[in-house]
């Protein structure tokens, strides 16, 4: 995950094993109950997902802890938690849903939140020992099912690489580029993470502006050329009016 200054505007690179069923592209969900709207892709295994955007621009992102100690028992799909919530809409509910939360019913992950109510990250952590705990989100923030360390210096590396390429500025673009990169090599190292078991199947961009969010989602390994689509919320005075998808093969 890679954020481009203002924090408004976010990349998410998704690594899976490659027998894992493919994503459903993002589309709009509506909670009655909560009277929200929000888009958000689809794991057909979980039946939840791993990044979303609500009406309100409050972006939720999920990795695995795969560091951490998974709990005894049955276990939710932690995609379950990301559309739990974007139902709330808002970062207070949603902080508030965070507290209440039985963590034990999940595998370990770290959950990202982003709001225009703050400037940095709301960051948390479930190791599977205790209880979440707050945690410092620098960009870019990645995580890794094998030698973390190692994987996590490498991509630092290529970040910063890229940046100096790009004259040390920030852009949509830097970030693109550094989401599709295979520095230093093709392998389980580069932030286009390719084994022989998993790989990087998709990569995410959400954009929040004043009075529109939109999620543009390309669906399998960035360094290919995919099909984009992008889909988009229009708020007007919390209610949202409008919502579009559109197909290409363009950036």
């Amino acid at each position: 995950m890679a954020l481009r200054k203002p924090w408004l505007s976010g990349f998410f690179n998704r690594d899976e094993q490659v027998s894992r069923a493919k994503a459903k592209p993002p589309e709009p969900f509506s909670c009655d109950h909560q009277k929200s709207t929000y888009l958000m892709p689809i794991d057909p295994q979980g039946l939840g997902s791993w990044m979303g955007v609500t009406q309100n621009g409050v972006t939720v992102c999920l990795l695995n802890f795969y560091q951490g100690i998974i709990p005894k028992g049955p276990l939710v799909s932690r995609g379950q938690l990301v559309k739990r919530l974007l139902e709330q809409s808002t970062l207070v509910r949603m902080l508030d849903t965070l507290s209440h939360v039985n963590v034990l019913s999940y595998a370990p992950f770290t959950l990202l939140l982003f709001s225009r109510e703050q400037k940095a990250p709301y960051g948390v952590c479930w190791d599977g020992k205790t209880h979440l705990k707050r945690t410092e989100v620098k960009s870019p923030f990645t995580s890794s099912g094998i030698d973390f360390p190692s994987v996590s210096q490498h991509r630092q590396d290529s970040y910063q690489t890229l940046l100096k390429q790009h004259q040390g500025t920030i852009t949509a673009s830097l970030l693109f580029d550094f989401h599709r990169s295979h520095l230093p090599s093709k392998s389980m190292n580069s932030v286009c993470m390719h084994r022989e078991d998993a790989q990087t199947v998709s990569l995410s961009h959400v954009s929040v502006e004043q009075d529109e969010v939109v999620y543009t989602y390309w669906d399998g390994p960035p360094c290919e050329q995919q099909t984009k689509v992008a889909s988009a919320l229009t708020q007007q005075s919390s209610i949202i009016s409008t919502y579009r998808q559109v197909k290409s093969n363009e950036k």
